[in-house]
């Protein structure tokens, strides 16, 4: 799915939460990010804020510095959670090398 951002930077998706994951992966959504003066897609994560046990566990999230992980974590309660992105400056969002 994708979904443009309007004149303030805002974007808007609607979807189903991501389901229990057998292989230990908290539930998240994979997000691929696009945009003008990027040479190449930018990859992260969205974790769930109510999922920490799985959270704590998860063997990705795990790999990132623990004062960053923050930037991984949508905010808000189901069914309107929110996820900023962020491409520079000290809360910069953590992407993946794929």
């Amino acid at each position: 799915m994708r979904s443009a951002t309007d004149e303030n930077g805002r974007y808007l998706v609607h979807t189903r939460l991501p389901a229990d994951r057998p292989d230990g992966e908290a539930p998240h959504l994979a997000l691929s990010i696009f945009a003008r003066g990027l040479l190449d897609r930018l990859v992260t994560r969205v974790y769930l804020p109510w999922e920490k046990e799985a959270n704590a566990t998860d063997p990705v999230l795990s790999l990132v510095e623990a004062d960053r992980r923050f930037t991984l974590l949508a905010t808000g309660r189901a069914p309107d959670l929110s996820f900023d992105i962020r491409l520079q400056g000290p809360d910069e969002t953590v992407f993946f090398e794929i």
